[in-house]
């Protein structure tokens, strides 16, 4: 049995807060969260499709969703044909090598299960609320906390009767199979405990705040084992025999053949440095990122990318210039198709940050908002990319937009204008009071910012000067902002609001809460719900539809996922964009 594969809770919010996006099934790809190596068989645990299973090293994937549907999955444990998986709607349980699934949630009063861990007949979850404990391969829980202070727990691992339980205040550990549980904290300077890893004596602790911890003596105490290792959050370990391997959110990947004494990086060919998951078998390495899954079968001297059947690409951001549609993804850079999306071309040459935000179009060229290396610039319909970048201090440009010959960018350190086509920009913040700029909108003479708790602000002075615009609006946390013909949408955490007067004033249009992105043909108004799909209105947005059919079901997916992985899906977009249809931002 191999262990198990673990996921760092606190990196899902600030990748996804606050901003809509689009999930499609083409280009290839997932966020993987965690990977398990059981002999031939090796499963991944995605973020938005639930789980994969190959059966030739990686080579290729299936879903193994059977049962489970599209869940967020934190880890997944093999037990011989048994299978267990942790995710955002409970436990699971496969006994057919993860074709289907059951739920096994009787008495697990908390539905996030963030770890699993097995110790002979005993089943030990880590969830949000504690730890619980199964001896029936979880047809029935009981809760475990004596002496458990945190309750967030992140990763668990067994050795004997001893339970490790990781924290976001730290280790603790138990002797008695969790009857009772001490603080294990001496030498263990860092708080927040992500993962595990056991290897004969020893106990691994990866933390996200001091890298990784070594205990020979059973959790009594810890030593830091950091010496080459360039990132200290580590997100996933795994170990055989006196190797062992990291997983960063950072840095990639990280090898020691000594027992965690000394790490060198293992990146050549990892082009994603987030490494949420990671597992080995001999020679043979597999790592989970935002960017899908890579496999190394030389030790981690050299990785390949391995997405074939894995699917699930964040969209963040769509664009079109003329006849050419353009996607910004999560870890994938920038695709395009001239056939409504019926197919897909990378289109990243000149691009040097993966992930892709925002876009807007002008008569000067297709201009790109990155996640980490500001906004980029194409004039041949995305074949070549260059930076434009003069003046931009904050490396993440969450939205774009064009007012005339302006162009604003914003990002989590304010907005910013140019007037030269991105060769040179200005901060304009003044009157901004949350600079945490979530989504740009022109309308007219008008620009209005979406921000991330401060609500709406607008300028008819080319940013000089913004005001707060939020005079009927009593949500401050914006997701999207939007406009067809005179009203402009607002996307917030407590519904919908329309502006007529350029968002000088809102009224609440609908209680539909979480709205990701909008598109709009005609009279209907479609929404993207996180959580819940796709929503449309043909009465202006008085009554509201479910339209999910063919799309999977979204209702256990992140809060913040729009799920569209189906033809069905590809369809509706389809269908916007040649009725004349705005879409709306999705980042």
């Amino acid at each position: 049995m191999k262990a198990l594969c673990a996921l760092f809770l606190l990196s899902v919010t600030p990748i996804y807060a606050a901003f809509g996006q689009w999930v499609t099934g083409g280009p290839d790809g997932a966020t993987v969260n965690c990977v398990t190596i059981d002999g031939s068989n090796v499963f991944v645990g995605t973020a938005t499709t639930g789980p994969f299973r190959s059966t030739n090293g990686g080579s290729a994937w299936t879903a193994a969703n059977q049962g489970i549907g599209d869940v967020y999955v934190y880890a997944i444990l093999i037990d011989g044909s048994n299978a267990f998986a942790a995710t955002n709607d409970g436990a699971y349980l496969s006994t057919d090598d993860g074709v289907t699934w059951i739920g096994i949630n009787n008495g697990l009063t908390n539905q996030f299960v963030n770890a699993i861990a097995l110790s002979g007949p005993v089943l030990y979850a880590g969830t949000n609320a504690g730890v619980f404990k199964s001896t029936d391969n979880g047809s029935s829980w009981t809760e475990i906390n004596n002496g458990l202070t945190n309750t967030l727990v992140n990763a668990v691992a067994v050795t004997g009767p001893t339970v490790f339980a990781g924290t976001s205040g730290g280790a603790f550990i138990s002797t008695n199979e969790g009857s009772t549980w001490v603080e294990s904290d001496s030498g263990l300077t860092a708080v927040y405990v992500t993962a595990f890893t056991v290897s004969g004596s020893n106990v691994y602790a990866g933390t996200f705040d001091g890298g990784v911890f070594v205990s020979t003596n059973g959790g009594i105490s810890w030593s830091p084992s950091n010496a080459g290792l360039t990132s200290t959050s580590v997100l996933s370990l795994a170990s055989e025999g006196s190797t062992v391997v990291a997983g960063t959110s950072t840095s990639g990947a990280f090898l020691s053949t000594d027992n965690g004494a000394n790490w060198n990086a293992i990146t050549n060919g990892l082009t994603t440095p987030d490494v949420r998951g990671i597992d080995l078998n001999g020679s043979t390495l597999v790592a989970g990122t935002t960017g899908g899954v890579f496999v190394s079968t030389n030790g981690g001297s050299s990785w390949q990318v391995s997405n074939g059947g894995l699917v699930g690409t964040i969209v963040w951001a769509m664009a079109t210039e003329g006849s050419t549609l353009f996607v910004g993804t999560q870890a994938y850079g920038i695709s395009v198709s001239s056939n409504d999306g019926l197919s897909w071309t990378t289109a990243n040459n000149g691009l040097s940050s993966p992930t892709v935000r925002s876009f807007t179009v002008n008569p000067s060229g297709v201009f790109a908002g990155t996640q980490d290396a500001g906004v980029y610039r194409s004039t041949d319909a995305g074949a070549t990319w260059f930076a434009a970048n003069g003046g931009i201090t904050s490396s993440g440009v969450i939205a774009l937009t064009t007012s005339g010959s302006n162009l604003f960018a914003g990002s989590n350190t304010g907005a910013y204008r140019s007037t030269d086509n991105g060769a040179n920009w200005t901060a304009v913040n003044s009157g901004l009071t949350d600079t945490y700029v979530t989504s740009l909108l022109s309308t007219g003479s008008t620009v209005l910012a979406g921000t991330q708790s401060g609500g709406v602000f607008r300028t008819t002075d080319n940013g000089a000067n913004w005001i707060d615009a939020n005079n009927g609006l009593t949500y401050p946390a914006i997701r999207t902002l939007a406009v067809n013909g005179p009203i402009v949408y607002v996307g917030t955490q407590g519904g919908i609001f329309t502006s007529t007067d350029e968002g000088v004033s809102w009224n609440l249009l609908s209680y539909v809460t979480n709205v990701n992105s909008f598109a709009f043909s005609g009279t209907a108004i479609l929404a993207a719900v996180g959580g819940y799909g796709m929503l449309l209105s043909t009465d202006g947005g008085a009554n509201w539809d479910f339209i999910n059919e063919g799309l999977p079901t979204c209702g256990s997916c992140p809060l913040r996922y729009f799920c569209t992985f189906s033809n069905n899906a590809r369809r509706i977009r389809r269908f916007v964009l040649r009725n004349h249809g705005t879409v709306g931002k999705c980042g």
